[in-house]
């Protein structure tokens, strides 16, 4: 892939046309992003990645899905859209299988079915796709459909799992967690540390809890992670919470924990060239 992506625009579509299966689906990409000064062309991009597609590329085949979901260069058609994510998950693409969740969650192209959409995210979660284990993380927390019941120490793994990879969502949701014993004991510091982290990757609700958060409270929690990590102490282990521990935070004070407003979402586009 990387050779690819270095080949300037004529050498990347002369093998293109060669048969090349991978700058096919790169030169579809530029077509679709306008990076490597390609002037954005929606057919031109649909003419590649369907070639692609039609090949066997799995990323080209998710790409399209996206395409057909969102009417980019094609009219929209959420069955023609399953139908790509369903190809591209058959070769076990975690995109692919992440929006194939998406899809069985808000019933887009099939009949909406929680349960066949955990097992989508499950599948993209274990693969390490961040929103997957995000999305997975709140199945868990609230109970969902029949495969999940509530299980708050799991919904916190998966927390885990997505904020240490930097999905806003997942920090967000890890940090109420921490504040409010929920799956895990109550850990201020913990709590700051994700909500900053949360905050700073453009997560609007946390930067809402901090801008509420009194200066000298948050230079106390700044002092206190930098005593952990100079005395080396784990910042990322995940203790499970004591039944009599208190579930009140005054960091978060009254705020009520907020999941992920868009949890359902479809992913954006991959954007295989820089």
């Amino acid at each position: 892939m990387a050779k690819h992506q270095g080949l300037s625009n004529n050498d990347l579509m002369q093998a293109a046309l060669d048969g090349d299966l991978e700058a096919t689906y790169q030169l579809g990409c530029r077509f679709l992003t306008g990076s490597h000064g390609v002037s954005v062309n929606a057919a031109q991009a649909i003419k590649w990645l369907q070639k692609a597609a039609d090949e066997g590329h799995s990323d080209a085949q998710t790409n399209l899905g996206s395409c057909y979901m969102h009417g980019r260069g094609v009219p929209p058609s959420a069955d023609k859209a399953v139908k790509m994510y369903r190809k591209a998950s058959a070769k076990k693409n975690i995109n692919g299988m992440y929006n194939l969740g998406v899809c069985y969650r808000n019933g887009l192209g099939v009949k909406e079915d929680c349960d066949v959409a955990i097992q989508w995210f499950y599948k993209s979660a274990v693969a390490g796709h961040s929103a997957a284990q995000n999305n997975l993380g709140v199945l868990y927390e609230k109970g969902s459909g029949l495969t999940i019941v509530q299980d708050l120490e799991t919904a916190v793994m998966w927390y885990g799992r997505a904020a240490k990879q930097g999905h806003p969502y997942g920090m967000f949701n890890l940090a109420t967690c921490y504040a409010h014993a929920r799956g895990v004991e109550q850990d201020q510091v913990l709590a700051y540390k994700w909500l900053s982290a949360a905050s700073e990757h453009g997560h609007q609700d946390a930067q809402e809890v901090l801008a509420r958060i009194p200066q000298y409270v948050q230079e106390d929690m700044r002092q206190q992670l930098a005593s952990r990590r100079s005395q080396d102490v784990e910042l990322e282990e995940l203790v499970p919470a004591s039944r009599n521990h208190p579930s009140t935070s005054p960091l978060f004070a009254a705020d009520e924990e907020r999941m992920e407003g868009g949890a359902w979402k479809q992913g954006g586009m991959r954007r295989a060239i820089g």
